[in-house]
């Protein structure tokens, strides 16, 4: 089991092995590893792959055809369709002179206008996503407008009031919440508008973009795998949030991938007090299911960071005796050199607007959910794993 400061039973995984392969290559046909049109790999080809027999393969591939990635011909093959690969499209025809209203959903009310909160995953780079939204729906010969639609902005009745008298004909509502709540997701429906989320896990049938933090945890597993490790562990909070379920799901997807035993692989949980991490929890997790571990992928960079502190503390030096990676590249711990992955907010701006300006011009598109791969940024705390 997950405990905090404890090994975790992987006899029991969060999911099976095929969902996690699934959800991989997903990540990779929205990453736009493969270009439309192109042949995916057939049952055989894709059970090397992955290490799984072709029945399996052959169900997986069945599953992303009906989702809409893959297409199924007989005699021919499988084919990455042109639809789902299509985030970052501006050339929508027909939508010159359109107005895009740009909303701030979370905080105290639907639609409330911004403030400085805790717990926010995205909002070191707001600016960004704002800045990219304009330029995108500029260059598609369209114009954003910024709707404070909160209930103290004016005497109008409601959010929807407003949001008709601006005149917008779409909405594209950013979210400072990891999840849309239900008051917000109500206020975007009763505008009869088409919208996209941006930055949020939204209900099945909704549109919106978020990051890949599926594919965070893999990536930061094969990086550390590629430079040797070979024990490998996943550092959490104990209560975790939507995506740092997400980033252990990657994580174990890797090495599920590379045939990592169960006792090469570990996962600490990391509680809080009040909301803060706390140096003593990191303390225990080195002398108890870290040790032996050279490697360690971290769900964000202040994870990291306590981390670091506790080993060079220890005398358990980075990256000679553990490599370890985040995620967010904070600009108030850049001087810690940690390898990271960045949360690019102008890529996220411009796919919402791009998925936007694509539901203006066909409205019959399906509600998709586009996720943006974050780069990683290789810096001082990884390195080859050294002999003994």
């Amino acid at each position: 089991m997950e405990t905090r400061a404890a090994g975790r039973d992987w006899s029991r995984p969060v999911r099976g092995k095929a969902e996690r392969i699934k959800e991989f290559v997903r990540s990779e046909l929205l990453a736009r590893e493969y270009r439309p049109g192109e042949r995916f790999l057939s049952n055989n080809e894709f059970a090397a792959r992955f290490g799984v027999n072709p029945l399996t393969a052959n169900k997986i591939i069945s599953a992303l055809a009906r989702e809409g990635f893959l297409q199924r011909e007989r005699g021919r093959g499988t084919f990455v369709t042109e639809q789902i690969l299509q985030i970052g499209r501006v050339d929508a025809p027909g939508i010159a002179a359109v107005k895009v209203g740009v909303v701030v959903c979370g905080g105290t009310s639907p639609f409330g206008a911004a403030d400085d909160g805790a717990g926010s995953r995205m909002w070191h780079h707001p600016l960004n996503v704002l800045q990219a939204v304009d330029s995108t729906v500029a260059e598609a010969g369209g114009r954003t407008v910024l709707l404070d639609v909160s209930p103290e902005a004016d005497a109008a009745p409601d959010g929807a009031a407003r949001v008709s008298r601006s005149g917008a004909s779409a909405l594209l509502a950013v979210s400072r919440d990891e999840s849309l709540d239900e008051a917000s997701l109500g206020a975007l429906r009763a505008t009869g508008l088409p919208f996209v989320v941006v930055g949020a896990r939204v209900p099945e049938g909704v549109r919106a973009v978020v990051f890949d933090d599926f594919r965070i945890g893999f990536d930061a597993a094969e990086h550390l795998s590629d430079l040797g490790h070979e024990r490998l562990a996943f550092a959490g909070l104990e209560e975790p949030y939507t995506w740092d379920r997400e980033r252990l799901r990657g994580f174990e997807a890797a090495l599920d991938r590379r045939g990592v035993a169960d006792q090469d692989r570990v996962c600490v949980r990391i509680a809080r007090e009040l909301g803060r991490l706390v140096p003593e929890e990191f303390r225990a997790a080195l002398d108890g299911p870290l040790a032996g571990v050279t490697g360690v992928v971290c769900v964000y960079d202040e994870v990291a960071a306590m981390l670091l502190a506790a080993a060079e503390m220890a005398g358990r030096r980075i990256p000679g005796d553990i490599s370890l990676t985040g995620v967010d590249d904070l600009p108030h711990l850049r001087q810690l050199e940690l390898t990271t992955f960045q949360q690019p907010g102008h890529a996220l701006g411009r796919a919402g607007a791009s998925l936007l300006l694509r539901c203006i011009e066909d409205p019959g598109l399906p509600a998709v959910v586009e996720r943006v791969k974050c780069p990683l940024i290789p810096r001082r705390t990884t390195a080859p794993r050294t002999a003994g």
